[in-house]
């Protein structure tokens, strides 16, 4: 992955994290209001609350699997960012990229013209793809 993809690709990582989350918390508030999850046998259901616990686990595995994929590629982009020299580079990344700020929220946050913004971010790509494009094809 080429370093603008995989600065892009942590928003929408973020995004599904929290979506899988969001579910998570909707099954057990669901399990815990449904009446088989009371306890109580069942008549030619044995296996329903079994069912219902092996679901939310599944659940809970996917979200935990989708935080750790964001986490792994937040510390990537951060360590990314972290290896530039110029402060403005490096605010005008994770402004962006991190925090997800848009380009004209970014310019207004840094003090920036948005036309410097730009002009940060395309000096910041150019040494991240110097520094770490050239060495993947070493």
């Amino acid at each position: 992955m080429d370093v603008k993809g995989k600065l892009k690709s942590y928003g929408p990582l973020l995004r599904y994290a929290e979506k899988c989350f969001r579910e998570y918390d909707a099954a057990q508030i669901v399990s815990v209001r449904s009446p088989k999850m009371d306890g109580m046998p069942r008549s030619g259901s044995i296996n329903g609350l079994e069912l219902q616990v092996a679901q939310i686990e599944r659940i809970r595995k996917r979200a935990e699997r989708a935080r750790e994929r964001v986490l792994e590629r937040l510390n990537e982009i951060e360590e990314m960012i972290d290896s530039l020299e110029d402060p403005e580079q490096m605010m005008v990344l994770k402004m962006h990229y991190v925090y997800g700020y848009t380009w004209a929220e970014t310019a207004i946050e840094a003090g920036m013209a948005e036309r410097t913004v730009y002009n940060v971010h395309g000096r910041a790509l150019a040494e991240l793809r110097r520094k770490y494009e050239a060495d993947n094809h070493d």
